[in-house]
């Protein structure tokens, strides 16, 4: 996510207030690879990592940064499609995309608990990729009419060629969480540089961002 967030912004930033840091980039595309981030940060392979928040870790930092809006993913022909929003309920009688929940239970058990708290359970088609939410897979999918994807609203047009539109979620308005993750034993200074960086251009209040696949990890 961090390539098309606020956080793209404390990169730049970063590296012209500290042109003499070598910043190394990896960007992950799949929910499996963000939970990979945990074993690299872990391990020391990794300085920071911007993912969804995973569980609890007693060797990592956690800290929020922003929260992604979820929106619902239609076939342009859905008798849903003429509405400015959509009420989560709506949605009790269609079939849910969602990834596998070995991917990444906590966003998945977030999803299906936002569907329970509006008052049904879903019908979920899981899918075997480990991809977030969004991407050519989940569109292809909606268009066709198999189901309904409740996904991060993307950022990018490349959607449009797949039939698909977007509508935002109200009663629950659900979001996903984006956090900075890194060793609480990490004292050095370039990292604290960087996370005073982060929380300058994006306060750790609640707010909102679209968003396609990926997340980001940095070595200094």
């Amino acid at each position: 996510y961090a390539n098309h967030t606020p956080v793209a912004d404390a990169l730049q930033t970063f590296r012209r207030r500290y042109p003499y840091v070598e910043l190394e980039e990896h960007e992950t595309f799949t929910l499996q690879e963000t939970l990979q981030q945990i074993d690299r940060l872990r391990k020391g392979r990794l300085d920071i990592g911007f993912m969804l928040r995973p569980e609890e870790d007693e060797l990592l930092e956690i800290e929020h940064v922003l929260d992604i809006e979820l929106v619902a993913a239609l076939p342009k022909d859905h008798f849903l499609a003429g509405r400015d929003e959509i009420s989560l309920k709506e949605l009790s009688d269609e079939r849910l995309i969602l990834f596998s929940r070995s991917f990444h239970p906590r966003s998945y058990d977030y999803v299906v608990g936002c569907c329970r708290e509006a008052g049904f359970e879903p019908k979920v088609v899981q899918r075997k990729e480990p991809q977030l939410y969004s991407g050519p897979t989940t569109y292809r999918i909606v268009a066709s009419g198999i189901g309904v994807g409740i996904v991060a609203r993307p950022m990018v047009s490349g959607y449009r060629q797949y039939d698909v539109i977007f509508k935002p979620l109200r009663d629950p308005a659900p979001s996903l969480e984006l956090v900075a993750a890194w060793r609480r034993d990490d004292t050095s200074s370039n990292l604290q540089s960087f996370l005073e960086i982060v929380r300058e251009l994006t306060p750790n209040v609640a707010g909102s961002a679209t968003v396609p696949d990926g997340s980001s990890a940095l070595g200094a």
